[in-house]
């Protein structure tokens, strides 16, 4: 969870390659057709599972799982002040993403989904300073943080532009809302040399995950939703919007 950065992959997903044609694998739903947005809920699905181990001729990294290299989080102040950076990061659980609604304004440019993970983890090193509560942190080490059941709504605004008489979209906002049923944490040595606080540090984190997850929680998703716009954009910046949403 991050500031540079669950996801969702989920619309570079929906739809593209660099060139102007999809893989014969992949589903399309027609956008004036009375079916659509229950056919793109399908389809993205479908993508999503094709691309668990990723797609070299198109340039797309495996989600199963999604690999990234850093990030920042700066949980502000609060019960929870800390400052977590996040090194070699391994997002586990999109592959088996659902979606329960899709749907594609193209009036407004705007794509809404609603998705549903039965698991996500992520497993990390970590380096952390900060306070818990009334205790001074400073630790690293390996960590991970898992997510029972969320569900993930998703809104990607875009941008249209013209290039050689076909119209793209320039991805202005990826911006996502995540809602899980539990959470858990263990970070290795919160304090370093006290391996016995830091397990009770732990064990406060994970009997209030709610106080804890409502403050990582918006950090988290602006670091996701930044790494998921990016990709995005690389797709819809080079793929036509009609391409992807057939007429």
């Amino acid at each position: 969870m991050a500031k540079q950065a669950v996801s969702l992959v989920l619309l570079a997903l929906c739809a593209a390659s660099l060139a102007a044609r999809l893989p014969g694998s992949w589903p399309t739903c027609q956008y004036k057709d009375p079916n659509f947005n229950k056919c793109l809920s399908s389809s993205i699905e479908k993508v999503v599972y094709l691309l668990k181990d990723g797609d070299k001729q198109l340039g797309l990294n495996p989600i199963g799982p999604l690999k990234v290299d850093e990030m920042t989080l700066d949980l502000g102040s609060g019960p929870f002040s800390l400052l977590l950076n996040a090194k070699d990061i391994s997002f586990q659980g999109l592959e088996k993403t659902t979606f329960k609604e899709a749907s594609v304004d193209m009036d407004k440019h705007e794509i809404k989904l609603k998705a549903f993970t039965p698991n996500m983890r992520l497993d990390f090193m970590y380096q952390a300073s900060g306070k818990i509560l009334v205790i001074a942190v400073k630790g690293d080490g390996p960590a991970n943080i898992e997510l029972d059941a969320p569900t993930t709504d998703v809104v990607i605004k875009g941008e249209p532009f013209q290039k050689k008489g076909k119209t793209y979209w320039n991805i202005t906002d990826f911006k996502i809302d995540i809602a899980p049923t539990h959470m858990k944490s263990h970070f290795h040595e919160l304090l370093k040399g006290n391996a016995a606080v830091s397990e009770q540090v732990n064990g406060f984190l994970n009997s209030d995950w709610k106080l804890f997850f409502q403050q990582i929680k918006g950090p988290a998703e602006e670091a996701f939703g930044q790494i998921f716009k990016s990709m995005a954009q690389r797709v819809f910046s080079r793929v036509p919007i009609n391409d992807i949403f057939l007429d």
